[in-house]
């Protein structure tokens, strides 16, 4: 395998817990989730996130080097109780070279932990990445924190195992089909018994010389892990047997037989129990499976009394949880708030729980009546970063047309963008072309080739322009012109497109577009981006 450039996107016996049991035909994807943690890290540069996933209960846990390098700071974010938790984290030891990073959490975290499988890895065997690919994020409403603390789950097949690769100093590489995005880096790769067989780090990303190149993505074996645990003394849950569907346990733990063994695992039961109470009866299951029946029958009262006590707060979790979506919704879709947010609210609540927040529920309404009407207002430059390292200013005119350029300020390419015309005038379908439309900004005029597509009843007007070599810093000349004038008139006569901008301020809503860099970029059919 060619690796010519590494990018961002973000043992023995001793330590054996367990012999192999029998148990349930699938893995618990419960358990997968639960044993998944989003990591956030911040660095000089800005802010990141990436994967990792939790080895014991001693607040260990295993994500990429690359993920945490440089980072002045990190956290774990999980749910816990249907709300959303973060907690400080520190590394304990990294492999810059194999791109491991082991790190600590500095106070317990509710989760379960994975089953390592040390046994020799073969296609075309199921498996599943389990991670928080950053584009997920990008839903609408998706910045609801249950959202992003919920991962995401991609099944494929092991294509091929590469072992001693010398790009990511000398590590075992499988090749497998499980599709891993941004974000994707550092979680687990699971077998189809629910164990861990890799660790998520790379896909070769298809560019202008490997238009071909798709589908290829590739986990560190997690056999590289082992000797960092053993310099460090962390114990792990580890399996040794090859997997058997339908055979193998998910966890690889004997049920309990003492009193002593019964009272941990009923322990983790509470803990379940109070953190995901929507998931009480999952929480019983997974303790019942983990200790004898006869230990299990004794405590049925106090597995009852927990279950009971689980229902009320399960049903304040999913109101606490529709609500926040309400008010994201409200943030996001002001304009729409009566199609789309109110009455969502109204049947995800009971009418007594909706009668308590309807005060609150009315401000909020008024609220996004204020901004809806302000967002529309003409000539006012509204401008911001819509997701990381993207840049977007906004401004109407007095016919509702949006004039709106988005332009990347950060990252490998910077300064590409897109100045787009939307809402326009001219409403009909043999329009829609690339045409040649004369721009005017004050004294300046130049034609402008626009591609106009029609959007419902409306004519968008987009120009995409992306940087290369021969004409490096057109789109900040362009956005230059934008800057220096008062208005802006754009008109092809055969289209009825007839739109002018007022360009007040604008100097200062485009202003990271014109500092962004023009960073170069490189086009190798090989070229692996980390994920």
């Amino acid at each position: 395998m060619s690796v010519s450039r590494i990018a961002w996107l973000a043992l023995p016996a001793l330590f054996m817990t367990g012999a192999p049991v029998l148990a349930d035909p699938l893995p618990d994807a419960n358990e997968m989730r639960e044993s998944v943690v989003r990591i956030i890290v911040e660095t000089d540069g800005g802010g990141a996130s990436g994967t990792g996933f939790i080895i014991n209960n001693h607040r260990i846990i295993v994500t990429n080097n690359h993920v945490v390098q440089g980072a002045t700071s990190i956290a774990i974010g999980f749910m816990a109780g249907g709300k959303p938790v973060t907690v400080p984290a520190r590394v304990v030891d990294t492999n810059p070279d194999k791109d491991i990073a082991i790190i600590e959490a500095a106070s317990d975290i509710f989760g379960e932990p994975v089953v390592l499988a040390n046994y020799q890895t073969s296609p075309p065997m199921t498996v599943t990445a389990v991670g928080y690919p950053g584009a997920a994020d990008e839903v609408p409403g998706s910045n609801v924190a249950s959202v992003l603390l919920e991962p995401s789950y991609s099944v494929g097949t092991v294509a091929r195992v590469l072992p001693n690769v010398a790009n990511v100093g000398g590590d075992t590489l499988i090749q497998h089909t499980a599709v891993i995005n941004h974000g994707n880096s550092g979680g687990p790769l699971f077998d189809a018994c629910g164990r861990v067989i890799g660790i998520n780090a790379l896909t070769i990303e298809p560019s202008e010389a490997s238009s071909y190149a798709q589908g290829i993505f590739y986990s560190i074996d997690v056999r590289e892990l082992l000797p960092m645990f053993e310099e460090n003394l962390i114990d792990a849950r580890i399996a040794t047997k090859p997997c058997t569907p339908g055979l193998e346990a998910r966890n690889d733990v004997p049920p309990a037989t003492t009193k002593e063994a019964e009272a941990v695992a009923f322990d983790r039961f509470a803990a379940c129990v109070n953190a995901r109470p929507c998931d009480a009866e999952i929480c019983k299951s997974r303790y019942q499976r983990r200790v004898s029946s006869e230990l299990a029958g004794g405590r049925e009262a106090d597995v009852s009394l927990r279950m009971t006590a689980a229902a009320p707060l399960c049903t304040q979790q999913n109101e606490t949880e529709a609500f926040a979506q309400f008010q994201s919704c409200a943030e996001e879709n002001a304009c729409d708030f009566d199609a789309q947010c109110g009455p969502k609210l109204e049947q995800s609540l009971r009418p007594d729980v909706m009668n308590k927040r309807r005060p609150l529920f009315d401000r909020i309404r008024a609220k996004a009546a204020d901004e809806c009407k302000q967002a529309s207002a003409p000539g006012i430059w509204r401008a911001g970063q819509t997701q990381e390292n993207i840049w977007t200013a906004r401004i109407f005119n007095d016919s509702g047309a949006a004039l709106i350029v988005t332009c990347v300020v950060g990252g490998d390419n910077s300064g590409d963008g897109a100045l787009e015309v939307d809402d326009a005038a001219g409403k009909r379908a043999r329009w829609a072309g690339t045409r040649a439309v004369q721009m005017t900004i004050d004294d300046y005029s130049e034609p402008l080739r626009l591609d106009l597509e029609v959007a419902g009843n409306s004519l968008v007007a987009g120009l995409l322009h992306k940087e290369t070599e021969a004409d490096r810093g057109w789109f900040k000349d362009l956005l230059g012109k934008l800057t220096v004038g008062g208005v802006l008139a754009l008109e092809e006569p055969k289209v009825g497109l007839d739109e002018t901008f007022s360009l007040d301020g604008s100097k200062d809503a485009l202003a990271p577009c014109l500092n962004a860099k023009f960073a170069s970029r490189q086009a190798d059919s090989g070229e692996a981006s980390k994920q």
